[in-house]
């Protein structure tokens, strides 16, 4: 038995904390030296990432009333002096935000910008929630039920009866709950800019409102404290007068358009018919875009990745077929002939997109045929056993397609590189600078449901071992709906994008889809987006040669690469993509 630390001598007992402080120094830089902070206890991860750059008050998800949402702090942000409340005690301002909602109508975006702005800027101890009706929600906009994780002091009020929106009779009714305890009021369709400088210990009100609105409570009211009947209805008298003034900023609330004009003296901004999406404000170079950010993601910087030089994407390539598909199209990598097609996009992975290794995982017997032997030729590629799921987060998955999915995320958190379909074909080698990134993903150009500004398509997916935005992608999988087929992957992926923009790189040229004889060119202005394969509308038309993948989901193959004298005689862009192949691969023979 050793000796008990408190019975130790007094220079034993220094002698083992300077070992132990060594002991776990050394500990600690060797895991924050790990790929990602993987490996670091949860107390050493915060502190990592924040050194990497990751923007504050991204977690995980969790699901509330049945749908999943994102689990944010939004309470972490970096300071921003200029337009935060300067309130440093107590009695300057009541601590109460009045927030205005009416009609029965979805909680979108930017409404959710407009608590922000009154969380991040007043700091409230209780934010009221006036409302008509309560908002609705869909899979994509769930806003609401992320305001209502995140904020403790929420306290939704009806307002009964309801006066009509935008009314006079709604403003009587918002600011009569003003005037018992004072505190700020934001209207309908408003966002603070900034807390107003002319706001003091010395002030008791302040307006800033919208001129000549139609909407009566477009506007925001700062009180210092309760008022009687009287001064309510000189307050309503004040705000019933603002016009426009030679300063068009000055006690008024303003455009988007011309906040960005002058976003320094701007105390509001209102939305009229605008709809804003993080999309929008993830890179844009504009006043706005910044305090969106801000608002939204905790910091004011422009939401991208950062390149890692020192820790790549490895070169390595997954592949992934299950048995169960009965698709005419998916014949050759169940226990029948294997295709021409399968052999070619196995070496463009090699030969094109410069794979150094190629990993098959296979359910079932091995295939056989011609072009199978072809492939078995590669030194460089290997058959493993896939390991099928059956279930994602205890949620049963039984499409086929949909438990490929789960396996391929799966598989590239754990090993890395690229996972591609087996109907890509890579058109160009993948640079290192493209690989130095966290993760890269790409577009999908059918558009299901037009409340989702955009989807991804995980056909091509390319990864580091243990990706951040792939962790928080695959959580999203708690939400699991086997019976809606783009759900979890092509619109989940994309909200997880939305959330995480600095986690990983949306290239537009990673693959171009091609369906029914349409490519689609997911950088195509103003839309590339459309209704499905009876949506007829031209594409824009490209060259082979800028993008790093075709993928062509219809039909499987393409008539120009089912066959060596396809690829031989064709005249368009699938046969100069297949000959690029075999003439890379050495494999000229095959079309001589």
């Amino acid at each position: 038995m050793g000796q008990r630390f408190d019975t130790m001598p007094r220079k034993n007992q220094l002698f083992l904390w300077v070992c132990i402080s060594i002991a776990t120094a050394t500990t600690v830089y060797l895991l924050t030296k790990s790929n990602n902070g993987g490996m670091l206890p949860e107390l050493c991860r915060s502190a990592y990432e924040q050194q990497h750059g990751n923007p504050p008050g991204n977690h995980g998800s969790i699901i509330v009333a049945g749908q999943l949402i994102s689990d944010r702090d939004i309470l972490s942000y970096e300071p921003w002096p200029e337009k935060q409340s300067r309130e440093n005690f107590p009695g300057m301002l009541p601590p109460v935000v009045h927030y205005v909602w009416c009609g029965d109508k979805k909680f979108r975006f930017h409404d959710y910008l407009s608590v922000l702005s009154a969380v991040k800027l007043i700091e409230p101890l209780k934010l009221i929630f006036h409302y008509t009706h309560l908002p609705q929600t869909d899979s994509y906009n769930t806003w609401f039920q992320e305001l209502k994780a995140s904020i403790a002091g929420l306290e939704l009020r009806q307002l009964s009866p309801a006066p009509a929106c935008g009314s006079k009779d709604l403003l009587q009714a918002v600011m009569g709950a003003l005037s018992t305890d004072g505190g700020v009021l934001i209207g309908s369709n408003v966002l603070l800019a900034r807390f107003p400088n002319q706001f003091t210990g010395q002030t008791s009100s302040l307006f800033a409102f919208a001129p000549n609105s139609a909407d009566k409570t477009q506007g925001i009211a700062f009180t210092k404290s309760g008022f009687d009947e009287a001064t309510k209805n000189s307050y309503l008298e004040t705000i019933e007068k603002i016009a426009p003034s030679k300063n068009q900023n000055d006690n008024n609330c303003v455009t988007v358009e011309a906040y960005n004009a002058r976003p320094d003296d701007a105390v509001c901004v209102i939305f009229n018919d605008v709809i804003i999406n993080p999309r929008d404000i993830i890179e844009a170079q504009t006043p706005f875009a910044e305090l969106a950010r801000w608002l939204f993601y905790g910091s004011r910087a422009p939401a991208l990745p950062k390149q890692d030089f020192e820790n790549p994407i490895p070169r390595i390539s997954h592949f992934i077929r299950l048995k169960g598909s009965k698709k005419p199209e998916d014949r050759g990598m169940y226990n029948e002939e294997f295709s021409f097609n399968h052999m070619v996009n196995i070496l463009s992975a090699l030969y094109v997109a410069g794979f150094e290794r190629v990993f098959l995982h296979l359910e079932g017997e091995e295939p056989r045929g011609r072009w199978w032997e072809e492939v078995k030729k590669e030194r460089n590629v290997t058959v493993m056993k896939a390991v099928r799921p059956s279930s994602v987060f205890q949620t049963k998955v039984d499409v086929v397609q949909h438990v490929s999915d789960v396996l391929r995320y799966l598989t590239v958190y754990k090993y890395g590189g690229a996972y591609q379909d087996f109907d890509v074909t890579w058109a160009t080698r993948l640079s290192d600078s493209l690989l130095a990134y966290p993760a890269v993903a790409g577009m999908e150009w059918e558009q299901k449901d037009k409340e989702w500004p955009e989807s991804f398509n995980l056909g091509v997916i390319l990864a580091r071992p243990r990706a951040k935005w792939l962790r928080h992608y695959i959580e999203t999988h708690k939400d699991f709906r086997d019976n809606d087929w783009g759900f979890n992957s092509l619109r989940m992926s994309y909200k997880t994008y939305e959330l995480y923009p600095h986690q990983l790189l949306l290239d537009r040229k990673l693959q171009v889809i091609c369906c029914s004889g349409t490519c689609h060119p997911a950088w195509e202005k103003p839309d590339y987006r459309r209704s499905g394969i009876n949506d007829k509308r031209p594409t824009m038309s490209f060259s082979w040669q800028e993008v790093r993948a075709v993928h062509v989901t219809c039909p499987k193959p393409h008539p120009s690469l089912a066959s060596p004298n396809a690829v031989k005689n064709g005249k368009d862009m699938f046969a100069e993509i297949g000959r690029n192949v075999l003439i890379k691969s050495g494999r000229q023979h095959l079309i001589s």
